[in-house]
């Protein structure tokens, strides 16, 4: 699952913990992993986007294409309680997969 709804926070700039948030909340096994870096040239804004609500909006608000670039972007790898080996391990094959495909697109 996402970690949030954008790249690495800015300092100040992070209204939505809802994604780790709940987790923590749960007590789950959870590991987070990079998978790429925010772009400044891919990662444009869509003038045509309308958030949701208030909270969407302010977190679309503060996206700014200058200050994320180069900002890493990962996915949390989720599991039950007391599960933190599984999670480890399947973690470093989704974290080997991604090294073997970087290149590859």
């Amino acid at each position: 699952m996402p970690v949030a709804p954008h790249a690495a926070v800015i300092p100040g700039k992070f209204y939505h913990t809802a994604y780790t948030e709940a987790m923590n909340l749960l007590n789950y096994s959870a590991v987070v992993i990079p998978v790429t870096k925010a772009d400044k040239d891919l990662d444009l804004v869509n003038k045509s986007y309308q958030p949701l609500n208030a909270a969407d909006q302010k977190n679309w608000d503060a996206y700014d294409q200058e200050n994320y670039h180069g900002g890493p972007v990962g996915v949390q790898i989720v599991g039950r309680k007391f599960e933190e080996e599984k999670v480890w391990a399947i973690a470093k094959i989704v974290s080997a997969a991604l090294e073997r495909s970087k290149g590859q697109y």
